[in-house]
């Protein structure tokens, strides 16, 4: 973890608030790359345990999923508060950067303000993804708490059994999505540092 970083020392020249983010960014991506990592052996653990009809290791690993889901939610609360609190940072930033150029009128200006529309795109397309995120969370979290008392009882079905892994495995592709959106978080911080320099250079 990067915990013991500094916000200066992660991007030399860069703003406190930038460096805050970016370090955010890191750590969002080292929580993605574990969550995923114990889901994946959770789900493990349950597979082998229906195969082999092991009943105490079917539910220590429905107890793991269970932590793992809400865990899960909360982080994609946390999320979508995120992508809520960077929209409305962009909303700012385009703001200034429109109100600089109707001042000065440079060419620079209105590169700032192309830059600072496109920030805040990507920013509402990110925000719209983890209130689908949560959404779909939710739902898959309900499903599986519908259908756990029949696997407690023993007396789940076949299609009890398929219906849950499929959500176990719609979970596994969403967590490998969210760590591929954290790598692609990780590359417009670079995109937009170098954009802050630029402009303090300017």
């Amino acid at each position: 973890m990067l915990m013991a970083m500094t916000a200066s020392a992660v991007e030399p020249g860069l703003g406190r608030g930038a460096a805050v983010e970016r370090l955010d960014d890191h750590r969002d991506r080292a929580d993605d790359r574990r969550d995923l990592r114990v889901l994946i052996d959770a789900t493990a653990r349950w597979n082998t345990a229906i195969q082999t009809g092991d009943r105490a290791a079917e539910q220590a690993a429905d107890t793991s999923l269970r932590t793992w889901l809400q865990q899960e939610l909360r982080e994609s609360r946390r999320d979508v508060g995120e992508a809520r609190r960077e929209v409305q940072r962009s909303n700012r930033e385009l703001q200034g950067s429109r109100v600089e150029r109707a001042v000065e009128g440079g060419a620079k200006d209105g590169h700032d303000v192309r830059d600072d529309r496109r920030d805040r795109r990507d920013d509402v397309v990110d925000r719209g993804q983890a209130r689908m995120d949560l959404a779909r969370t939710r739902q898959i979290a309900d499903a599986l708490a519908g259908m756990q008392p029949r696997f407690d009882a023993g007396t789940a079905s076949a299609a009890d059994v398929v219906a849950k892994r499929g959500l176990l495995n719609e979970l596994r592709g969403m967590a490998y999505r969210e760590l591929g959106e954290s790598g692609e978080e990780l590359r417009e911080d670079r995109r937009e540092g170098r954009e802050d320099r630029r402009e303090r250079r300017e």
